[in-house]
């Protein structure tokens, strides 16, 4: 029996490092699991510009206004290839922080040809997706070229923010397209063909729980139009569409929807597309037999709507088409094109407009975009979104508008994304299964019995985890959590706990989880002894990476670290000391990527205002050593718990025999020379008053470590 097949044609009147592997197991991906620390990296790539905007520009856009690109910034960035990047921008008084990672949006045999199958010299840009000012509801995408840069920030109460060159210039812009004084105006005709397919009603192709597992292969194919229209250059022809096609992949990826983009086509001569929309799809399908991918889209100049098969992937007639813009006059139109090509790709995948009844398990609209404005398709009950509506709506031709941030409704979403599973013919990996998006781990410890995880990633909201004590038998399984910032209780002091998070994907997949050494805090003021992973008698492990910054817990306290016993594998394994709270402090001389076995500098005492030390190790791939015994300590910086009136060396220069003499009972010496090195150690028995015989000792400076129960003093003697 035949059924009815869709084509939906849309007219205008108006006028988008390596990756991780999938894993089917949590265990499969801690195997692999990343142990590099990842930051978001600032770049100062934008900047505002004191250059008026032409009254003709502000005709068109209201609140248009000039930014200014460092193109030796862009050219570093270009350079660097950061995963994780942030930077500001400025657009009236609104001040944007974007940050974002870096995405991989072409398949691995991605190609540019021409229309005689030539290969095209292209080089590919950065691809970037994010939030802007920590907030997880809004969407950012930009891409960075050689020469150029764009973007869309899109936020659920402000529109879409587009930053662009003007045409034929080389000055950037930013604006709202809701502030728009032209408008993006369709007109949608339903039109049946004869074919052997039919669309699953709402309620019988699953619940609005599941995600597809499968992802969409997309093939462009530009007519002469759209490479005039980009200067009749390869590059920035290719430029353009992988641009809209990060902003489109960032749409369905919103909505647990995967794509790639497979393959380009433009045409550098005459094209054969003519007559109206219908006439280029039909002409499109029927001779253009094969390609790579899984859905081919044929884009046009100038912006004349769509045309889209309904529910194709897998047919024979897996075509759309779009007609799109570079810009309106010299104003780039990004949200213009992203919304067709979104919207059109959205029927191949399945979905109606929002507007029809097939929604809300009744047969119900979702919204009433389009009866509101004369285009009724039976339902139009439906309300007026008043934040903006979804890319399958006719929002845009109210004054809502259609804001990017939502993206697809989720009842959209849902269907598109369980329908595509039901998909035979699509592979389950256009690119890599599941890509890591968790930036970086970190812990705070407030108390000895808790600390808390916190999970830096802008992309993913669901994480499976585990924490478990480094020695333990058996580790346990993963819990999943939907918020960033875990607290873990019952904790064991100075004891080593492995932290593994991963981040879920939409295809139910963990990405390579990030793995982090964590030791808990104590109380160091104690004295405690600090050693490697394998405490005193075991060798640490490989890939290890242990930062830990140890605080004094008395206050008018210093930390300091003597080194009993060091060794790394040399020239591979490294440690270094930081005066201060973090990694970012100064290393203390002869503190620096410590290895081997003989360290010059054993003493290390905090001169920072915290009383911090911070400690980093990092292991390779192979051959472990026995590591470090160091102890952990305070030093007194309060002249009234140990000052120096207190305590007296003497004579001083000296000969042979020191004398000391102390008010405060004293537990240890020990002696340093002026390399921080341990020349000698002697236990006390609470004493005032003892002598050292430094006779077996050069000539020199050396420093004399006092201390007592609640503190210690240093003191400095020249030996003759």
């Amino acid at each position: 029996m035949k059924n009815s097949f869709y084509v939906f044609v849309l007219i205008v009147f108006n006028l988008t490092f390596m990756f991780s592997q999938g894993f089917q197991s949590h265990e499969e991906a801690t195997q692999f699991a990343t142990q590099e620390v990842k930051s978001f990296q600032n770049y100062a790539l934008f900047s505002s510009s004191n250059q008026p905007v032409p009254e003709t520009l502000r005709d068109i856009a209201t609140d248009a206004s000039f930014l200014e690109v460092d193109n030796a910034v862009l050219a570093q960035i270009q350079q660097d290839k950061p995963q994780f990047i942030q930077f500001q921008l400025q657009h009236g008084s609104e001040t944007f922080t974007v940050k974002m990672q870096r995405q991989e949006i072409l398949t691995e045999d991605f190609i540019v040809r021409n229309e005689n199958d030539e290969i095209l010299d292209y080089n590919p840009g950065l691809y970037y997706r994010g939030i802007v000012n920590e907030d997880r509801s809004s969407l950012v995408v930009f891409n960075l070229f050689s020469e150029s840069v764009n973007g869309v920030i899109s936020q659920p109460n402000s529109g879409n923010r587009i930053i662009g060159q003007l045409q034929e210039s080389q000055n950037y812009v930013i604006y709202t397209d809701s502030e728009m004084t032209v408008k993006q105006n369709f007109i949608c005709e339903v039109d049946e063909l004869a074919q052997e397919t039919s669309l699953p009603q709402q309620g019988n192709i699953s619940s609005f729980s599941n995600v597809s597992t499968n992802c969409v292969r997309v093939f462009y194919e530009l007519t002469n139009d759209v490479y005039s229209a980009n200067s009749s250059s390869v590059s920035d022809t290719t430029n353009w569409i992988t641009s809209v096609h990060n902003i489109v992949a960032t749409l369905y990826s919103d909505s647990n929807i995967t794509t790639a983009l497979s393959d380009v086509l433009i045409w550098q001569q005459n094209d054969p597309y003519s007559g109206n929309n219908g006439n280029k799809l039909s002409f499109f399908r029927d001779n253009r037999i094969a390609f790579n991918g899984d859905l081919a889209h044929l884009i046009d100049f100038p912006a004349t709507g769509g045309v889209a098969y309904l529910n194709s992937l897998c047919q024979s007639s897996r075509y759309a088409f779009s007609g799109a813009s570079v810009s309106f006059q010299q104003l780039p139109t990004y949200s213009w094109s992203v919304n067709v090509i979104a919207h059109e790709m959205g029927h191949s995948l399945g979905s109606p407009h929002t507007h029809a009844c097939f929604w809300n398990n009744n047969n119900t609209a979702i919204d009433a975009c389009g009866p509101d404005n004369g285009y009724s398709e039976g339902c139009d009950n439906g309300p007026i979104p008043s934040n903006g509506g979804t890319v399958m709506s006719y929002c845009h031709l109210d004054s809502t508008g259609v804001n990017l941030a939502l993206g697809f409704h989720p009842q959209v979403g849902s269907y598109m994304s369980t329908n595509i599973d039901t998909k035979s013919c699509l592979g389950t990996d256009c690119i890599n299964s599941c890509m890591q998006t968790i930036a970086g781990v970190s812990v705070t410890q407030t108390d000895l019995n808790s600390f808390t995880v916190n999970i830096d990633d802008v992309i993913s909201n669901s994480w499976d985890y585990r924490i478990f004590e480094q020695d333990a038998s058996f580790p346990g399984g993963f819990t999943t959590t939907n918020t960033n910032s875990i607290v873990f209780n019952n904790v064991q002091p100075n004891t080593y706990y492995v932290i593994q998070v991963g981040n879920n994907c939409s295809n139910g997949n963990i990405g390579s989880s990030f793995v982090l050494n964590y030791l808990s805090d104590d109380d160091w003021c104690s004295s405690q002894t600090f050693t490697d992973t394998g405490g005193l008698n075991e060798d640490y492990g490989n890939n290890e990476l242990i930062i830990k910054t140890f605080y004094p817990n008395l206050p008018g306290h210093a930390i300091a670290l003597d080194i009993n016993a060091l060794n790394l594998e040399s020239g591979f394994d490294f440690m270094t000391i930081y005066d201060g709270e973090s990694t970012n402090d100064l290393a203390f001389a002869g503190g620096l990527e410590l290895t081997g076995s003989n360290p010059t500098t054993t003493f290390f005492q905090a001169t920072n205002s915290a009383g911090a030390i911070t400690v980093e190790f990092t292991s390779d791939f192979t051959i472990n050593t026995t590591g470090w015994d160091i102890t952990v300590s305070c030093v007194s910086l309060s002249t009234n718990e140990f000052s120096k009136n207190e305590v007296s060396v003497y004579p001083n220069p000296v000969d042979n025999l020191l004398n000391i003499s102390s008010k405060t009972a004293l537990s240890q010496l020990i002696i340093y020379d002026i390399k921080g090195k341990i020349v000698s150690k002697k236990s006390l028995n609470q004493e005032l008053d003892t002598k050292m015989d430094l006779g077996s000792l050069g000539s020199g400076v050396y420093f004399i470590k006092l201390i007592s129960e609640n503190s210690s003093i240093v003191k400095r003697v020249i030996k003759r």
